[in-house]
């Protein structure tokens, strides 16, 4: 397993096409270490998932990416252009160009991320989530990571908790996890209808992930945080909170749409600020968030 410098993250939330390269130019400046998206890259469409890969392996920032469910009828084109990038990066850096670190697809892996204080284990979870207590898209994600139901994904999500060889955990996922309520603003409830399926549950977290996180513990872990996206804070980040504290656990919902806001002065582009001090002793800060903005107009001055 590789490891990754990781004292600075930056949270990238539902992409949905909304990035470019104002975003490649100002995170090269910002000092991150490692920048972690939380899938939904395209629009919807292909061509504009293809694009965003195109766009986003131009960092010079190490970045994660878990594949949303607008990702999932697309995997198979989207990881044909991951690998294109990476072997025209490869290729650039033979000849002396400047290094182009981009990015790498995550999902049922692990990740060791190395802090001034300690190292803990990245846990990516369950691709192309959507919620609602069922495994989407099953058939594209047994074909492209093996696991079709969710039952097989606690397995495996479990597995890489044992071979985990930290104290500390942080999960990554496109959608929360199910328990922490469906009441309007808590960050994983249902806020569209479902027809006549009243039966639908409110709280539209991931059983699979909520699974994980109870078995981590369990097993002597300490899960520092939970980092995922999904259902959508809506205007000005205003309908959910982003953050929650909960049994020792911070949970972090970063996905505010759309993440690229017109203003007077320049262009405001939406990310979320994650800092690791997993050895500290005070538990608020093992895992700091603070939600940030970035101008356009900066990159002028």
């Amino acid at each position: 397993m590789n490891v990754t410098k990781a004292d600075h993250i930056a949270i990238i939330g539902d992409v949905h096409g909304f990035w470019n390269e104002a975003d490649n130019l100002e995170f090269s400046k910002l000092g991150v270490d490692l920048l972690l998206f939380v899938g939904d890259l395209g629009s919807g469409t292909r061509k504009n998932g293809v694009e965003m890969i195109s766009r986003l392996s131009k960092l010079r920032v190490p970045g994660l990416v878990l594949p949303g469910n607008n990702d999932a009828p697309h995997l198979a084109h989207l990881g044909a252009e991951w690998g294109y990038q990476s072997g025209k990066a490869d290729l650039l850096r033979l000849v002396g160009s400047p290094q182009r670190v981009g990015i790498r697809p995550c999902g049922f892996t692990a990740h060791e991320l190395s802090t001034k204080s300690g190292n803990l284990t990245l846990i990516a979870a369950r691709p192309c989530a959507m919620g609602g207590g069922e495994c989407s898209f099953p058939e594209e994600l047994s074909r492209n990571y093996g696991v079709s139901s969710i039952e097989e994904s606690v397995k495996r999500l479990k597995t890489l908790v044992d071979q985990s060889s930290t104290e500390a955990i942080v999960f990554v996922a496109h959608n929360g996890p199910y328990g922490l309520g469906g009441k309007p603003r808590d960050l994983w409830s249902r806020d569209f209808p479902i027809g006549s399926d009243h039966d639908a549950p409110n709280d539209w977290g991931d059983h699979d992930l909520s699974e994980a996180i109870k078995y981590a513990k369990n097993q002597g872990k300490r899960v520092d945080g939970v980092i995922a996206g999904h259902m959508h804070r809506g205007s000005e980040g205003k309908t959910r909170p982003a953050t929650l504290r909960f049994e020792g656990t911070t949970y972090v919902n970063s996905a505010v749409v759309p993440r690229i806001r017109t203003h007077p002065d320049g262009e405001l582009h939406h990310f979320v600020e994650l800092r690791l001090d997993p050895g500290s002793k005070k538990a608020d800060e093992r895992f700091m968030i603070d939600e940030k903005w970035f101008n356009t107009s900066w990159n002028e001055n």
